[in-house]
């Protein structure tokens, strides 16, 4: 497993603790992956206390803070652009993450994902 995967799933078990836990390990059949993800686990362990505390926000927008004519809440980003609404996972096979474990469909999966987000 990549070391980045390995560090991510390590820090979502910090944050969000055991559910995460049993939901990556129900999931994981390869018993290498399992027992590298339980190692991980182990060496991060829950910590509600970062849970209950709320991230600095961060904007990425150029300009006035205070500018309140730009829409927040709608398809207007922090950049300005204008991005479109779209569920993306009622455009989705409901399969596609058993497609995307597989080789053989892999790669379909990819091209149908990305057609999905440049539509």
């Amino acid at each position: 497993m990549k070391s980045a995967a390995l560090s991510l799933a390590g820090e979502l078990h910090v944050q969000l603790g055991p559910v995460v836990k049993a939901m990556m390990l129900s999931n994981i059949k390869d018993d290498s992956v399992k027992s590298q993800l339980e190692k991980k686990f182990d060496s991060c362990p829950y910590d509600a206390s970062v849970s209950a505390t709320l991230p600095a926000k961060k904007c990425l927008f150029e300009g006035d803070a205070d500018n309140k004519d730009r829409d927040v809440g709608g398809a207007t980003s922090a950049l300005g652009m204008d991005l479109p609404k779209t569920d993306l996972l009622s455009e989705l096979p409901t399969d596609i993450i058993d497609q995307l474990v597989r080789k053989e469909w892999r790669k379909k999966s990819i091209m149908s994902v990305s057609f999905i987000l440049i539509t």
